[in-house]
């Protein structure tokens, strides 16, 4: 009987089989798998588990499969998203294989007996070769070996096996070979072997008692390997290319961008300027090397009048998936900070693999992304995608100037320009025109963001027609964006560079919407699910006309599912029709209060839709904290004016209007503010404490030396002037808390249709004057305690406790002091005095002096509410808690109570900050986590150190398995003794990297006792596990306390040295609490611009979670070269 290696044949139909291998494998291909499964067919797994311990595993591996069949022994590699190569005598194999396993980076038809060169190959191209049932139909294994050896790169693995002589008969095609020649011949072509073994590779017709030997051998080249940077491994997508290239294109500086771009009225200049660009750039596709830094890319550019953008963000690029693979966690967070982003696709990725429905199907899985992404469309320009390289077997990648040249570059650029034209962008966002951020080397990038860089220039150019759609008027983008690697230094690009801190979780699910594209994307998807996944993508400014903050938002807490509530706002709406409110009172009021605070068209034309019995109001409201008030003031302000616009949108007329806690008698609080600018520190205006309503007390000569204190202390802050000069003319010696911080909350908002509301008037407590007579002379009492009662039946108590025997009123006596009011009988006690009011004569008072009664925090909604037609108030998180106190007491009121919403949510930081954190996690990995102290300690710390206290870590986690399994009394005293090593072997190591004195001197001491401890700790542990022992975990104990301590000192240490870091986080989680809770709304502006308001205002979504939001504020524009 004859066999054939590899592949086990029923006897019976033996005599079917051809013996050529070409014929025989295609005659099998259909049944390959099932067959050798039946006969125990154990070659590939038992290649691969030697292969695999010398090479593990990983993205960036080129592997070639000699012989590859069915893709078998290429499993555990292409499972990896390694770049696997197979090349097979049988095409009905080799399809077998694409169905199988389409992440195959090529699979080439080839008889291994001819050169490999005439398959396309290249020299030293690849880092594992393995063979499995091939070898041995080599007809000059010399030859054959020889030419592995050449296709292998320095330092590469050879794995294969081969049938050695033995008494039996197999194919006529088949040649065993000695294993001592076969280790010579290795040896001699410059090999190391490693493994060169016997085993059984299947059962002839399945009998157990009929096995075939096969031999297997594990061989590295020995000369030495050139290795890619660590950096550049995890993300090189290209085989079989000569690794010299890649290293030379990441090596080389990316070009620098033009940012000088001036405008002129001499179009004639322009024409020619881009005539001579696109000129060049002609030739140099011609002659087949497109070189974008030496293109003459214009410094002038048309002044034309254009009206507004269309979009902020148009993204051009070249196939359906790259905008989520190279941009996705940027475009993410774009979209969500607000911006209108949408994208281009130059082809519909028709190359691919996935047969006649790819095109279909990518296009389907392009809208799921798009979705994911908030894309708001898609267009195509309908180019060829041609593939990626000029040979089957992948070796030869497409130029730019092949992609020019196939696509047309006039074509192109028109079609580039007629986009820009019609969406008319602010920003273009595409991939760079040398080097995409994973150095692939595709042509379709390289080429289209060539392509791109000439149409910024094109669209802005009035002599400029596009044939297709010569009436698009010209366009001028302000910024041209490009993705680059994100392995590259800011420090060595240069400040036109943001790293831009993404929501990963977000760019893997745009990722996975691509599913046709698994095979190439894998690899990526499996890093983006690490938990040591570098949330960063990294953006460079290539050409800029004029420059403004780019802005970009993530969710702050990801594991936090965000359901907005529905609510049903047409109901809410219809309840406050069917109310009486004296509005022209109320406007009349209102119009004399924006009078003052510094009025504008916007809050006058909302004051007067106020007086329409249709128009409500969306309110919000806060003590008045001097400075504007702590940032969260800001945001509930945003959200108010937010809401009033979406209600608008969907009908309901709406305006937002700003309630000053002007009675409140805090003045602690509201004459205090936090700085955390220059030197943190705390300011004061040193006013005595008083019981009087804050609102009316004025601020006195001392506010001039604090606003020089702040001066001081904001001075070396962007918008500090601008923020300095409205805060002077705001907060004046013979101006109360009330009127100035009015005055700057105007500042801010009055464009934006604000009305500032001071309740603490005379002529509004008149128009409340029913509902405050109800709570002296009715009383809420019974209310707020039936609601007592139902919260405790829910387990719940109050927020704030209602069961004692005052009011929800204050009156504020003749020394101007605010008393609460106690219900006696035939009148009212003021608390803390022997004073009385008699019914009487509180309703006197009421009738000429209203303002004297002011609400308590809890009456304070019903008071606002009783006079405004409120549809919704928008609360922080302690308000919403102590709403769920009112219901029955709006029932009492009868007052339709409004819908109750979370306010927005933000911690805002400059692209500065957000570099300085990124090298210890990123801003959202330190805002998550326990210990973000830890991980800025550990960024403080040289790599040598850092990898130490990796180690460290093992130890510890290995000391408490010890411990735990001690108290078990199981056998660890081996276990035991060789941690001991380890113990001291570590402190030995890493003494010798130690740094910096206090380290060394910590050190001396850890090597004195740690040693001690352990042995202490292998002694208690040798008879562990001894029936009736119980060995003493006293020692283990300590040990692990030590290991623990040890660490705190390094790290704390690390942020000694790391006081950048130190900083910055603590602007961006001030003592470890929220931002928005400490820093100052004059702080935050004098550090980001009054510009930061209308970002915001574009994502202050009410019922929303918290957001990190990153301005990259605009530099002055370079001279590029």
């Amino acid at each position: 009987m004859s066999h054939t290696p590899g592949i086990i044949v029923l006897p019976q139909i033996t005599s079917n089989i051809p013996n050529n291998p070409r014929e025989r494998y295609d005659a099998w291909a259909e049944v390959y798998d099932e067959r050798t499964a039946s006969f125990n067919w154990s070659a590939p797994q038992f290649l691969l588990d030697a292969v695999v311990r010398y090479a593990p595993p990983k993205g960036f591996l080129r592997v070639l499969d000699i012989g590859v069949g069915t893709g078998q022994a290429s499993v555990t590699y292409l499972d990896s998203g390694a770049l696997v190569t197979g090349l097979d005598i049988s095409a009905s194999m080799l399809r077998q294989a694409r169905d199988k396993y389409p992440q195959f980076h090529a699979l080439i038809e080839h008889d291994f007996n001819r050169p490999l060169v005439e398959a396309g190959l290249k020299p030293q191209s690849f880092d594992v070769v393995l063979s499995c049932g091939a070898v041995h139909f080599a007809k000059n294994i010399a030859q054959t070996l020889s030419q592995l050896r050449w296709v292998l790169a320095p330092g590469g693995l050879l794995g294969f096996t081969y049938i050695p002589f033995q008494e039996r008969s197999f194919s006529s095609a088949t040649q065993p070979h000695s294993p001592k020649f076969v280790e010579a011949m290795l040896r001699k072509l410059g090999f190391e072997v490693l493994e060169h073994d016997s085993f059984i590779a299947y059962y002839d017709g399945g009998n157990l008692s009929d096995p075939v030997g096969y031999q297997r051998i594990i061989a590295r080249c020995k000369k030495p390997a050139i290795s890619l940077p660590a950096a550049l491994q995890n993300i090189d997508r290209t085989a079989c290319v000569d690794r010299s290239r890649l290293m030379h294109v990441a090596n080389q500086p990316l070009m620098s961008g033009y940012q000088n771009t001036e405008w002129t009225q001499d179009l004639l200049s322009v024409r020619i300027d881009n005539l001579l660009l696109v000129d060049v750039l002609r030739k140099q596709v011609e002659q087949g090397l497109v070189a974008p830094r030496y293109l003459p890319l214009p410094k002038i550019t048309a002044l034309v009048n254009q009206g507004n953008p269309v979009c902020d963000v148009l993204v051009i690029m070249p196939h359906p998936d790259d905008e989520s693979i190279y941009a996705g966690g940027t475009i993410a967070a774009l979209t969500q900070a607000g911006n209108s982003v949408r994208l281009v696709v130059a082809t519909d990725g028709g190359a691919g693999r996935g047969g006649k429905s790819l095109k279909v199907k990518r296009a389907e899985e392009l809208q799921r992304a798009v979705k994911i992404l908030g894309i708001e469309s898609v267009e195509s320009l309908g180019l060829a995608d041609f593939g990626k390289y000029r040979d089957g077997a992948r070796t030869q990648p497409v130029t730019a100037s092949d992609t020019l040249s196939i696509w047309g570059l006039d074509n192109t650029l028109a079609l580039i320009v007629k986009q820009i034209r019609s969406v008319r962008p602010r920003i273009l966002l595409t991939l760079h025109p040398e080097v995409d951020p994973n150095y692939s080397l595709h042509g379709h990038h390289l080429g289209l963001g060539t392509a791109v860089l000439v149409a910024f220039h094109l669209a802005a150019d009035p002599g400029y027609i596009v044939p297709s759609a010569p009436e698009l008027a010209p366009w001028a983008v302000e910024e041209h964006h490009v993705m680059i690697p994100s392995h590259r230094s800011v420090e060595v690009i240069g400040n036109d560079v943001m790293r831009i801190e993404i929501d990963t979780s977000r760019k893997l699910r745009a990722i996975e919407a691509h599913q046709s594209q698994y095979y190439s994307t894998q690899r990526l998807i499996a890093s983006l699910k690490s938990s040591t996944c570098e949330a960063i993508e990294v953006c460079q400014i290539l050409q800029a006309r004029s420059r403004r903050n780019f802005v970009t938002a993530l969710p702050l807490n990801k594991s936090i599912q965000n359901i907005k509530p529905q609510r049903d706002w047409q109901y809410t709406y219809n309840s406050l029709l069917s109310r009486c409110y004296r509005r022209q009172e109320l406007a009349n009021l209102l119009e004399q209060q924006a009078e003052y605070w510094g009025n504008s068209q916007e809050v006058l034309a909302n004051i007067q839709k106020l007086r329409d019995d249709k128009t409500v109001a969306v309110v919000t409201g806060q003590q008045v904290g001097i400075l504007g008030g702590a940032a969260y003031t800001l945001y509930k302000t945003l959200g108010a004016i937010k809401l009033a616009q979406e209600l608008e949108s969907q009908g309901i007329p709406a305006v937002p209007i700003f309630w000053m806690a002007s009675y409140d008698h805090d003045i602690e609080e509201v004459q205090r503010v936090e700085i955390f600018s220059n030197q943190p520190n705390t300011l004061n205006l040193g006013l005595p404490s008083t019981q009087s309503p804050v609102g009316s007390i004025e601020l006195g000569l001392s506010v001039y030396s604090l606003l020089d204190e702040i001066e001081e202390s904001f001075q070396n802050l962007t918008y500090s002037k601008e923020v300095i000069t409205a805060l002077r003319s705001a907060y004046q010696p013979d101006v109360t808390f009330a009127q100035a911080f009015a005055r700057f909350l105007s500042y801010l908002t009055s464009q934006l249709g604000l009305i500032i509301l001071d309740p603490s008037t005379r002529e509004f407590a008149s128009l409340a004057r029913n509902i405050i007579a109800r709570e002296l002379f009715d009383g809420s009492q019974t209310a707020l305690q039936e609601t007592r009662e139902i919260l405790a039946l829910q387990g719940l108590s109050e927020t704030i406790p209602t069961n004692r025997d005052v009011l929800q009123m204050f009156y504020t006596d003749d020394n101007g002091v605010r008393r609460r009011l106690r219900k006696v009988e035939g009148g009212f006690a003021l608390q803390q005095t022997n004073v009385y009011l008699t019914n009487e004569g509180a309703r006197s008072i009421l009738h000429c002096s209203p303002e004297r009664f002011t609400p308590s925090a809890l009456m304070r909604p019903l008071i606002q509410d009783a006079v405004l037609p409120t549809i919704a108030y928008v609360a922080g998180p302690s308000e919403q808690k102590y709403f769920t106190q009112l219901h029955r007491v709006y029932t009492w009121a009868n007052i339709p109570m409004p819908q109750i919403v979370a306010r927005p949510s933000f911690t805002v930081i400059g692209t500065d900050t957000a570099n300085i954190l990124a090298s210890a996690g990123g801003t959202l990995k330190l805002l998550n986590t326990e210990k973000p102290g830890s991980l800025i300690g550990r960024a403080g710390l040289p790599s040598t150190i850092n990898l130490a206290c990796d180690e460290l870590r093992v130890l510890q986690q290995r000391c408490f398995n010890l411990f735990e399994q001690a108290k078990a009394n199981e056998c660890v005293g081996d276990t035991a003794k060789k941690f001991q090593e380890d113990v001291e072997e570590w402190l030995i190591s890493t003494n010798l990297i130690m740094s910096s004195r206090r380290l060394c001197k910590v050190f001396a001491y850890a090597i004195e006792e740690l040693p001690v401890l352990a042995e202490k700790v292998c002694l208690d542990l040798q008879r562990s596990g001894s029936p009736g022992y119980s060995p003493s975990t006293h020692a283990i104990s300590k040990l692990a306390q030590r290991l623990i301590r040890l660490e705190r000192t390094i790290v704390r240490e690390g942020r000694k040295q790391n006081v950048a870091g130190v900083v910055a986080f603590n602007s961006v989680s001030p003592n470890n609490a929220f931002q928005e809770r400490h820093i100052s709304v004059a702080e935050l502006i004098a550090t980001h611009g009054k510009c930061l308001i209308s970002h915001l205002l574009r994502i202050s979504q009410v019922d929303n979670q918290s957001y990190l939001v990153t301005l990259i504020p605009p530099t002055p524009l370079n001279k590029g070269g």
